[in-house]
């Protein structure tokens, strides 16, 4: 629904789904009354050729727990959970993507391939293909039960076998509401500050003292000594 390009070295989309859901049968027959009253906020961060932050936002009016999943599709590819970080590895060809989450303890991640009740891990090149002609591939199934609202948070990033500075990951992160929360970053060269939310002009002053803002998002790259 809306794409920012700000100056300098990341790009900011968001988009959002308040239509309703509804389980489908294997061939894509609805079954049952749709689920309506929930919204889905999508948020992508890209900090330009180092890493994507990915911030799904689940809200409405429902009581009680619900059971929510975000699901990955990957093409055929060697796809694999490591069940303890509960991060997410694929690999096609000569590129490897690795996935991790923030509060992993708070998930259950498995990876599906051609199941067919309910459908997962089925992919097609185009919209037109049909699943049936182009056969399974891995989709990895992230799945969390609580009350409304729902945050879920995604770190994805290309990795290279002579990386020399660490990887990026998510050292702390406060996920909470509407606003979808406050992360760091660390990388090899210090640590990314991140604040995308509703209410960024609250969650600012308490990480970096004076400053003032008005805005969405929030991001500061800060140094090995916690300079911006």
């Amino acid at each position: 629904e809306e794409y920012r390009r700000p100056a300098g070295r990341f790009d900011y989309a968001v988009g959002w789904y308040d239509g309703g859901y509804v389980r489908m049968t294997d061939d894509h027959r609805p079954t049952g009354k749709p689920i309506t009253g929930v919204r889905h906020t999508r948020r992508v961060l890209s900090v330009t050729r180092e890493y994507w932050l990915v911030l799904d936002s689940l809200d409405g009016d429902r009581g009680g727990e619900v059971p929510v999943e975000v699901r990955w599709t990957f093409p055929p590819s060697e796809t694999s959970v490591d069940q303890h970080t509960k991060s997410i590895r694929t690999r096609r060809n000569d590129v490897r993507l690795r996935l991790t989450h923030a509060n992993p303890h708070e998930l259950s991640v498995r990876i599906a391939e051609g199941e067919k009740l309910p459908s997962a891990g089925w992919w097609s090149p185009g919209i037109e293909a049909r699943r049936v002609e182009t056969g399974p591939a891995p989709d990895a199934l992230v799945t969390h039960r609580a009350p409304l609202p729902v945050n879920f948070a995604t770190l994805s990033l290309i990795e290279e076998d002579h990386q020399i500075s660490p990887v990026p990951q998510i050292v702390s992160s406060a996920l909470h509401g509407r606003a979808t929360g406050r992360f760091r970053i660390q990388h090899g060269q210090g640590t990314d500050l991140i604040m995308v939310t509703d209410e960024a002009a609250l969650l600012a002053p308490q990480a970096i003292p004076d400053l003032q803002v008005d805005a969405e998002l929030l991001f500061a790259r800060l140094d090995s000594k916690g300079h911006p």
